[in-house]
């Protein structure tokens, strides 16, 4: 999971919770959820929540078969070449891609939506159209297209956990 500056924290709790829960239910861990960060430490969310112990992406060359982008309010600010780098990479590598809220743009401006569909928060759907034509938007809760997921944030992450459970 990364959780960039002021991520939604609602949609962070709604999309790892049910994977917390198939793990109990299980009786062991078939899922975890490292969580990264832009620096090594604490992440303050929308709502000046702080989750602590991210690793700095910079420093991890681990490749992951899930990769959680997690933004909110301001996604135009992360696009240092450096991340999208990153993103390309875990891309290339075989990872599936999923953005929560306005997770779809940071994807997105790193290249990495043209010919999907997405869904990302209703506030952001017309400026998502006009910035990446090439990328169908969707106004459903969440979008699953291959190996990119996206969805428009809040509890609405939860269904879109739910939905990666089921089909699992």
């Amino acid at each position: 999971m990364f959780l960039l500056p002021g991520f939604n924290s609602m949609a962070f709790h709604a999309f790892v919770d049910p994977f917390r829960a198939a793990n109990y239910l299980r009786g062991h861990s078939i899922y975890s959820w490292p969580l990264l960060a832009l620096n090594e430490g604490a992440v303050m969310a929308s709502n000046g929540l702080s989750i602590g112990g991210a690793e700095g992406f910079q420093y991890d060359d681990t490749v992951y078969d899930f990769v959680v982008v997690n933004a909110s309010w301001n996604p135009e600010g992360f696009q240092s070449a450096e991340l999208q780098g990153w993103l390309r990479r875990q891309a290339r590598m075989g990872a599936t891609l999923c953005g929560l809220d306005t997770g779809a743009f940071v994807l997105a401006y790193a290249g990495l939506m043209e010919g999907y569909k997405a869904a990302t928060h209703y506030e952001h759907i017309a400026a998502f159209r006009e910035l990446f034509p090439k990328t169908g938007m969707d106004e459903s809760l969440f979008v699953i297209d291959r190996d990119r997921l996206t969805c428009c944030g809040g509890v609405a992450a939860a269904d879109m956990a739910l939905e990666i459970i089921r089909l699992q």
